[in-house]
């Protein structure tokens, strides 16, 4: 792992380097002020040691003629320090660090996530759909909800993800249901909930055609081919 974060801080770095290299070239432009370098993460955070790294760098190698800070913006699922870079568009002097994944979701489709791991507390509604809002605001196209927050909700009854779905629509969100033993029965239950429309995430290959079987009602597993074959007609009756 750690010749691994070794070699993305050096690639990002080169990166770096890269853009502050072509963008003088092209343009002569120079920072006239100094340059903040926002990190998603807290002091000590993955993103604040890649940040405080390329601040290392830009200093050490003189590549600009102002001093370079760190200024951390943790909170939102990287969707603060989104924020605050996009009070600044088209300023220069204003980089992100952030992680790649904000990127590929990006590119993707994707958007953040909601939740943590090992939740010791069922989600609060009100404050995961004013995270989720301000991440779509923030230019993320969809958000993630944890399963493990889905299955603690699930196990305590609560309507979280029923207000949850309607204050941010369900066309926004995306809920895991795997991996585990239970992803089954989260999948049945948020089917059940939701509608067979429910965007799920985190199935097993193995999995997707049980789970889309589900969708449609059916009780055992069944080949993609059937729902080709009878997209948009009735389907037979089952003898009896």
């Amino acid at each position: 792992m750690r010749r691994t974060a070794t070699r993305v801080i050096g690639c990002s770095l080169a990166l770096c380097f890269w853009t502050i290299s072509a963008a003088a070239q092209q343009s002569g432009w120079k920072p006239a002020q100094p340059v903040e370098i926002i990190s998603s993460t807290g002091v000590g955070g993955a993103q604040d040691r890649l940040a405080r790294a390329i601040q290392g760098a830009l200093q050490t190698e003189k590549l600009i003629p102002t001093p370079a800070v760190v200024v951390n913006k943790p909170g939102g699922n990287g969707g603060l320090s989104v924020a605050y870079l996009n009070q600044h568009p088209g300023d220069g002097h204003y980089l992100l660090a952030s992680s790649a994944l904000m990127l590929t979701n990006h590119i993707m489709g994707r958007g953040t996530e909601l939740g943590k791991k090992f939740p010791d507390q069922p989600l609060d509604a009100k404050e995961a759909a004013d995270m989720a809002k301000r991440d779509l605001d923030s230019g993320a196209h969809m958000v993630v909800l944890e399963k493990s927050d889905v299955a603690l909700v699930i196990k305590n009854g609560t309507r979280t993800l029923h207000d949850l779905m309607r204050a941010v629509g369900k066309e926004k969100l995306i809920v895991e249901c795997g991996p585990g033993a239970d992803r089954f029965e989260i999948a049945k239950w948020l089917i059940a909930e939701f509608g067979m429309e429910v965007n799920l995430e985190n199935i097993d290959a193995e999995d997707a055609h049980g789970i889309e079987a589900m969708r449609y009602g059916l009780n055992r597993a069944v080949d993609y081919r059937y729902f080709h074959e009878w997209h948009g007609k009735v389907l037979p009756a089952v003898p009896e």
